[in-house]
């Protein structure tokens, strides 16, 4: 069994895996990260079963990564500590589905103690999951699983058999329903987890379908499906249901969700269904929110293009337009395109995705002088747009927000005083920020004392003259990251640091990463 410990602080990282004998009690590989990027690449790689994070971790927290995690595995078992004794956390903690909620110091003894039934439960569950295989179709809910994990590939005698758990025969007419969650920030992984909802949606297929002509089956915490048996004309009872299914997912949770229809056929046609019940509600990109979205309908629409929605002309001009000042014209830029986008209706959510995060990666590359520590950072920006935008207008309307609130942030930095002793030493940082500088420099050059120029600047900058300056640095070395192949030593010359290990504690202070870590981020 492996297992995963995330901590920034090495002492406590590597205390907790050097420090237990952990093969002892049955884990066989144990990883450590520094950061929640890293352990989220090493998670991907490896899938431990058992994550130990600490909550509190630079650009991304413990909360944040076990939300990731169980994107991936909602079955991975996770303890968290902290230092924090704020409920607001272990409330949060316990709706993800953490195990424990622990405070530091934890002792060696408790750790030990949870890991050990961690394991257990693990066990467990697989030994359930292992007796339930012997006879798989018995429960009709694997069964569908399986086809829906494997592309609907069986084996003809275990196919035979599940359709007959299933009481259906190879050639009854079903149809697939595919259940999404509307978008909504920080609230979208409840529904389908909570049992009393999924009791009361089960009842409302019942009440309109029938009680053997449907199976619904969850997903993951944000979506669900209906098999259902169409030999009864239930497909035509489907707009009723979806609207009384709303309503009640309104009076529970304040959510909504779409739902894509597939076309009528077969079982032995079921992934070639499930897949077009899943391509017709990602088209809610163009209908909006709480759509009930037939794929008949949807395929008449013009032939989904496959290639990505690049434009550099276009890039190019808002760009210039956007140093130039004129946010109207960037403004007017971005909805016309997204209209475009919407007019066209052929392309997919991805696709639309896609196009979303190179608009937020171009403005970041615009705006990559500005010292970091003033703007959002990238990843929450992404971050924000995944978890509240299921439109185009609500991709436009996020993009457009974005820029725009971006702009104050630059224009409060470009002109961020009044005063002209400060504004040349602004100037100067950005003329000479590679040279030996220093605020006894510059207030020498304007026949000032560096005390008065010290405490002109720490009083219009709302910060030091050190500090601007190393915000400034750390912005022009992300852009050689990004940009160039130079190496990391080479960009702590050309940016100002004259110690790549000053440079390298300062880098990491801002963005949380070493310039390596940094690097493969990007050309992930």
């Amino acid at each position: 069994m492996k297992l995963m410990i995330v901590d920034d602080e090495p002492d406590i990282r590597n205390g907790i895996k050097e420090g237990i004998d952990w093969a002892k009690i049955g884990i066989t590989r144990v990883f450590a990260a520094g950061t929640a990027q890293e352990a989220l690449r090493i998670y991907k790689a490896e899938q431990p079963q058992i994550v130990i994070t600490d909550i509190s971790m630079p650009r991304m927290s413990g909360i944040e990564l076990i939300e990731k995690i169980q994107e991936i595995n909602e079955n991975t078992r996770c303890i968290l500590l902290s230092g924090y004794s704020d409920f607001a956390y272990a409330q949060k903690a316990i709706r993800l589905g953490v195990i424990s909620y622990e405070l530091k110091p934890i002792k060696v003894s408790r750790l030990i103690e949870l890991v050990k039934s961690l394991k257990e439960q693990i066990e467990t569950k697989e030994q359930e999951k292992n007796a339930l295989k012997l006879n798989a179709y018995s429960d009709s809910q694997y069964f569908i699983k399986k086809l829906v994990q494997e592309k609907g590939i069986s084996e003809k005698e275990e196919f035979e058999e599940g359709l007959r758990s299933l009481k259906i025969g190879e050639t009854d007419a079903v149809c697939c329903l595919y259940i999404q969650l509307d978008r909504y920030r920080h609230r979208r992984k409840l529904l389908f987890d909570h049992k009393d909802y999924m009791e009361r949606m089960r009842g409302l297929c019942e009440k309109w379908l029938g009680g053997e002509q449907f199976f619904l089956i969850r997903l993951a915490s944000d979506s669900a499906f209906i098999l259902m048996k169409n030999n009864t004309g239930g497909k035509k009872k489907i707009p009723r249901m979806f609207l009384e299914m709303n309503e009640m997912t309104k009076e529970f949770f304040d959510l909504s969700f779409s739902m894509g229809v597939s076309e009528d056929g077969c079982m032995k046609d079921f992934y070639r269904l499930f897949i077009q019940s899943k391509t017709a509600v990602r088209n809610k990109i163009y209908t909006g929110r709480v759509s009930l979205i037939y794929y008949s309908d949807e395929k008449n629409n013009k032939e989904i293009s496959s290639h990505y929605l690049v434009d550099k002309k276009m890039y190019e001009n808002i760009q210039r337009e956007y140093l130039n000042d004129d946010l109207q014209t960037v403004q007017e830029t971005l909805q016309s395109r997204f209209g475009e986008i919407q007019k066209l209706r052929s392309y997919t959510y991805t696709t639309l995705y896609d196009f979303s995060v190179d608009l937020i990666n171009l403005l970041y590359r615009i705006c990559q002088e500005y010292p970091s520590g003033q703007l959002k950072s990238r990843e929450l920006a992404v971050e924000e747009m995944e978890d509240t935008c299921d439109t185009i207008e609500e991709f436009c309307g996020y993009i457009c927000q974005l820029y725009e609130e971006f702009h104050e942030q630059i224009k409060k930095q470009r002109y961020p005083t009044q005063n002209k002793a400060v504004q040349e030493a602004l100037a100067c940082v950005k003329l000479h920020y590679a040279e030996n500088l220093s605020i006894e420099k510059i207030a020498e050059s304007m026949g000032v004392t560096p005390n008065y120029l010290s405490h002109l600047f720490n009083r219009e900058m709302k910060m030091s003259f050190r500090e601007y300056l190393n915000q400034y640095r750390i912005g022009r070395a992300k852009w050689y990251l990004e940009n160039t192949n130079d190496k990391a030593y080479e960009i702590a010359q050309k940016v100002g640091f004259h110690e790549y290990k000053h440079f390298a504690q300062i880098f990491k202070k801002y963005e949380g990463c070493s310039t390596l870590q940094y690097r493969n981020q990007e050309h992930q």
